[in-house]
């Protein structure tokens, strides 16, 4: 049997074969599969995202920390400032949604 992990919206993770790359869990998703977004900094140390993807446990080189659903939602709004859109209302519901998930263990 597997050894198992928890997650859960905002938890931080190293990315195999990318050191220097952290992602954050924004849907604890189902199975062994969630929804993550790769961290950005901008030029003043803030937190950015904007696209985001499946991932899987192995993807998860290891655990590296969590962040509070309102910096993953600032870190959001940075992101789609840096990419210069408005970010949508609609857009923030569906994050507020994945934020309200419990916590979930997957394989690893």
């Amino acid at each position: 049997m597997s050894p198992e992990i928890e997650i859960s919206f905002g938890t931080l993770f190293k990315v195999k074969n990318y050191p220097d790359r952290t992602d954050v869990v924004i849907n604890t998703g189902k199975d062994d599969y969630f929804e993550a977004a790769r961290l950005h900094k901008t030029e003043d140390g803030k937190d950015t995202f904007f696209w985001s993807g499946t991932a899987g446990p192995e993807n998860i080189e290891e655990l590296a920390g969590k962040l509070t659903p309102e910096q993953v939602f600032e870190a959001y709004k940075n992101g789609a400032k840096r990419v210069g859109i408005e970010l949508p209302e609609e857009f923030m519901q569906i994050l507020i949604k994945y934020s309200q998930k419990g916590p979930r263990k997957i394989n690893y």
